[in-house]
């Protein structure tokens, strides 16, 4: 995210439940605009369906950008 974003701040969160696992990672970039597309989120995207799993990327409310993924254990 730093690479492409421009952002200052980058905070990466990682939280177990007890059928899951969800990491989310968001950050305060101003550069250009989000896009919840790319190659990197294709692919992170098809894994995580892959294993049944929900996955979300898009710039953030007031700027920035988050990227989530839920993965079923």
């Amino acid at each position: 995210m730093l690479k492409h974003a421009g952002a200052r701040h980058v905070l990466v969160r990682i939280e177990r439940q007890a059928d899951g696992l969800t990491v989310q990672i968001t950050d305060d970039g101003t550069r250009g605009r989000a896009q919840p597309y790319g190659h990197g989120l294709t692919g992170l995207r098809e894994r995580v369906h892959l294993f049944g799993g929900e996955f979300e990327a898009g710039a953030r409310p007031v700027r920035g950008f988050r990227v989530m993924a839920r993965l079923p254990l």
